[in-house]
């Protein structure tokens, strides 16, 4: 959703917010018990590089994928001591959001 920061309202923010980061947190949460027995143990995040580097109308979207990886971080730090790896993907995804075109190419 590629709009200036105070243009979106509580519903586009809720929305953002519910699946950049609300879902990773419950889906976190309810494998956590599956990924302790693991045999190699490991969680890998998607983040996104408008975590790190953004331009301009995407300062929602940029703020919860730098929450992403802030989450990978205190997650490894707090799951480590159990022997449990967790890594975040900076990817990038061609979409409309990023260029506008009809073309949507995937790389990641």
């Amino acid at each position: 959703m590629r709009k200036p920061a105070v243009s979106h309202s509580d519903e586009d923010a809720q929305s953002l917010f519910a699946a950049n980061l609300q879902s990773l947190l419950g889906v976190t949460r309810s494998l956590y018990p599956y990924i302790q027995r693991g045999d190699v143990p490991a969680v890998v995040n998607l983040g996104s590089v408008a975590g790190f580097i953004t331009g301009g109308s995407v300062a929602v979207y940029a703020a919860l994928k730098s929450a992403v990886h802030h989450w990978t971080r205190a997650l490894a730090a707090e799951w480590g001591r159990e022997g449990i790896r967790v890594k975040c993907r900076r990817a990038v995804v061609y979409t409309l959001v990023i260029d506008g075109s009809d073309v949507v190419p995937t790389r990641f």
